[in-house]
C-alpha cells in the first residue's frame, strides 16, 4: 500500500486551511514541506476542472513521484491527499471519507468559527496525523 505522505484542505476560496505533511523515514518535513504545498496549489486547477462536476468523487494527477489526489466536498473544499504511488481509486476513495470525517467533526464544534482562514487546532493536526498514520500502517478502516 503506499504511503500518503501530504494532506491539504483547501477553501472554497482557494486558500489553504490545512497543510500536513507526513514523511517517511530519513525525510524530514523541512526538506518536503516547499515542495508539497506547491503540489497542493498545482493540483488546484487541474482538480478544480476535473470535479466541476462531480462533488465528492476522486481525482488523480500524477506529478513528479507523487500521486496528487484531490475530492471536492459538498461545501467546496477540496481535500488534496499526495501518495507515494498510484492508488486505486476505491482505495484513495476510502482513505478521503477519512480526512472527510476529521474536517467535518472539526467544523461540527460549535466554537468553530466560519470565518477562521487556517486550521490551527492542535487536536485536529492530532486526529489527522493518527488517520494518516492507521492509513500508512496498513489499517485501512477507521
Amino acid at each position: 500500500m503506499a504511503q500518503v505522505k501530504l494532506v491539504s484542505i483547501i477553501s472554497r476560496e482557494n486558500t489553504p486551511l490545512f497543510i500536513g505533511i507526513y514523511p517517511g523515514e530519513g525525510e524530514t518535513t523541512s526538506q518536503l514541506e516547499y515542495d508539497y504545498s506547491s503540489l497542493a496549489y498545482m493540483a488546484l486547477d487541474y482538480l478544480g476542472q476535473q470535479q466541476s462536476e462531480n462533488a465528492g468523487s476522486v481525482t488523480l494527477l500524477y506529478v513528479h513521484k507523487l500521486a496528487v489526489y484531490g475530492m471536492l466536498t459538498n461545501t467546496a473544499n477540496k481535500i488534496v491527499i499526495g501518495s507515494e504511488a498510484q492508488e486505486g481509486t476505491e482505495s484513495i476513495e476510502q482513505f478521503a471519507k477519512q480526512v472527510l470525517r476529521v474536517l467535518v467533526a472539526y467544523k461540527s464544534n460549535p466554537f468553530y468559527d466560519e470565518g477562521e482562514t487556517s486550521i490551527d487546532s492542535a487536536g485536529f493536526r492530532k486526529e489527522m496525523a493518527k488517520v494518516v498514520e492507521k492509513w500508512n500502517a496498513g489499517e485501512k478502516g477507521a
